[in-house]
């Protein structure tokens, strides 16, 4: 986003010229954002004229006479345009100043979408393979050259001309941090301002993820400050490391899974790949996220369902090609990346190079994981044999310009972490980073405090932005490490013995419930997310209800079934009915203010439990795909 100085001539103009560049683009309403007008922007594949074709962009657009804020969303691979209103809200501080612009970047949704069935039918979790890559660029042929960042650049200043703008203020979130710094480095005077959210390196996606890998221990210490992982681990990252070390070394992680449907069914984490994947998907998703300690303590201990089935989580739903195109991701990826390799070396020049560049790597940059592990999953991997001809443009070096730029970041991001925001601050002389604590990626759209909308607003009323996220923090409530048994549960206050145990089972059997269901929601964005018990029976969440549980099982030998109502503090009230182990069967009720009363096994007791007052937060629309992406998505 940025702020412009709106000068009264450039406003005539931008007047004068408005109905002409509608004309121009053959504008018409927007099906699905009737703020906007849509256009088509036609603009040529290779503007040096040696590879013909063009590409038909698409356009949304607010009309006005206000300077130009053009919003750009991730991936790379994302589409744009069916983001227009969503991006209109979040931007809400900035359309005083500004008309807003989205496009869907060439190559993505309605604007040329790349196809590689190849690469798109593979699970989110599935690694790119370099063979799978090559076909993908020979099947989009000569053209796969003109998909780099420089030539969405060029597409943008198109835009700017097309519109009537002397200059564009640019708002980018994750891989669009990236376009619009591109921009600003090859048209530095016609930026006036850049809002970055979720910055990705001032060289664009490290190859390697080294930046990933060098902040997980930092991510996992700073989620688990003060004492929020008391009941899950005391240190998550010797945790990770014990598991990393399991799968480098034994090989698979296996687990049962039980589905919506109470069908049990066997899974597996194949490799520390996977591992580093689902611990990504963690920075957009909550639910996930404060299952995470736990459940990596009790796969460190033996016990590995709890990790298991968040490898569903993490792997997420199908993702079709017109919201996120794996081919458009793997034609930027192999065009920008800087790579140990020119792409117009020959194969066996390619492999000697890699394996120099890898070995060169300190290990301890990438600790806990193996060297293997990082190969793998890196981007000079995936393109070892993408097609070398014709050569890509390389993105630009230059300075950036001197222009106002706020930059959010949040402090448990892992895919573009906070500090990419400070290196990119350092080379933009007006920059102001805010850091939102205990928020992952996306500020703008995940942080439901309302700081970073805070800083948006200062930032364009020309006022110091400051720290308005002073004092709030995102982080999630985390959740106990799953008991393997009834003995290894705490009483309920005020209830001792077995019956308390049984009363603790219950309730925390529907909080499992709502952390599963917060996480299957960030990543599907199902209305009513259900899924089966960690040990067996099943759950499903009803929109302004609560949870509906059916032989629902979180301690073994408990199985829990009723309806508990959820309210908007996220504590639950209710009766459970207990199928408890021996004579221990009956029923739990809750009531305002953490009352319990439980009958089990013929007797009345009472206790209380802390009430729940974690917010839930998922995954926006447009963020959504880049969960699904892993660590890719930039």
């Amino acid at each position: 986003m940025s702020r412009a100085l709106v000068l009264a001539a450039l406003a005539v103009a931008a007047t004068a010229i408005w109905p002409t560049v509608a004309s121009a683009l053959g504008s018409r309403g927007c099906r699905d954002a009737p703020a906007f007008r849509c256009a088509t922007l036609r603009v040529p594949l290779d503007r040096s004229g040696v590879v013909p074709g063009t590409i038909d962009l698409q356009v949304a657009f607010q009309g006005g006479s206000k300077p130009v804020l053009v919003a750009l969303t991730g991936g790379p691979g994302q589409a744009g345009v069916p983001f227009a209103a969503s991006f209109a809200r979040s931007l809400a501080p900035a359309l005083s100043r500004y008309r807003l612009a989205v496009l869907d970047q060439r190559g993505t949704g309605g604007s040329g979408v790349l196809r590689c069935p190849g690469l798109q039918a593979l699970s989110a979790l599935a690694p790119f393979e370099a063979q799978s890559v090559a076909a993908c660029g020979d099947d989009l042929g000569p053209r796969r050259a003109f998909y780099g960042t420089v030539d969405t650049v060029d597409d943008l200043e198109a835009l700017r001309v097309a519109l009537g703008a002397s200059k564009l203020a640019l708002m980018g979130v994750s891989y669009g941090t990236y376009v619009a710094v591109q921009y600003a480095r090859i048209h530095p005077d016609r930026v006036d301002r850049l809002i970055l959210d979720s910055t990705v390196g001032p060289a664009g996606a490290d190859p390697y993820m080294l930046d990933t890998y060098a902040r997980l221990p930092r991510v996992l210490r700073s989620l688990c400050a003060d004492g929020a992982c008391r009941e899950a681990t005391p240190d998550p990252v010797a945790d990770l490391a014990t598991v990393a070390r399991r799968l480098d070394g034994g090989g698979p992680l296996d687990g049962d899974v039980v589905d919506a449907r109470a069908r049990v069914h066997h899974s597996k984490i194949t490799d520390a790949g996977q591992l580093a994947s689902i611990v990504t998907s963690g920075d957009l998703n909550a639910g996930l996220l404060a299952l995470l300690p736990g459940a990596m303590r009790a796969a460190a201990d033996g016990d590995t369902a709890p990790l298991v089935r968040l490898r569903r989580v993490a792997d997420g739903g199908s993702v079709g090609a017109d919201e996120l195109s794996f081919g458009l991701n793997a034609a930027t990826t192999c065009a920008d990346a800087a790579l140990p390799y020119a792409l117009a070396d020959p194969l066996e020049r390619r492999v000697s190079e890699l394996a120099t560049a890898t070995a060169a790597i300190p290990p301890g940059d990438y600790a806990p994981f193996a060297t293997r592990t990082v190969l793998e999953g890196s981007t000079p991997a995936d393109c070892l044999r993408w097609p070398g001809t014709p050569l890509p443009r390389a993105p630009s070096t230059a300075p950036l310009p001197d222009v106002p730029a706020l930059i959010l970041g949040g402090t448990l991001d892992t895919r573009t972490p906070i500090e990419n925001a400070r290196a990119v601050a350092a080379l933009l002389p007006r920059a102001v980073v805010v850091e939102v604590p205990g928020n992952g990626h996306d500020e703008l759209d995940t942080d439901w405090t309302g700081c970073s909308t805070r800083a948006l607003s200062r930032f364009m009323r020309d006022r110091p932005v400051g720290d308005p996220c002073r004092g709030f923090s995102l982080r999630p409530t985390i959740a106990a490490r799953a008991p393997r048994a009834l003995a290894d549960v705490q009483p309920l206050t005020g209830i001792a013995g077995h019956r308390g145990q049984v009363a603790a089972a219950a309730l925390a059997t529907v909080d499992d419930a709502l952390n599963m269901a917060v996480a299957r929601a960030s990543t599907t964005l199902d209305e009513r997310p259900g899924g089966g018990g960690l040990r067996g029976g099943r759950y499903e969440y009803l929109p302004g209800l609560g949870f509906r549980l059916t032989g629902a099982s979180y301690v073994p030998g408990v199985r829990v079934s009723g309806l508990a109502r959820l309210q908007d503090d996220m504590s639950i009230r209710g009766t459970l009915r207990v199928d408890g182990p021996g004579t221990l069967d009956g029923a739990v009720t809750v009531a305002r203010g953490g009352r319990v009363t439980a009958r089990l096994g013929g007797r009345t007791v009472r206790g209380t439990t802390k009430e729940r007052t974690a917010r839930a937060r998922t995954a926006p629309a447009r963020e959504r795909s880049l969960t699904r992406a892993g660590p890719r998505a930039f």
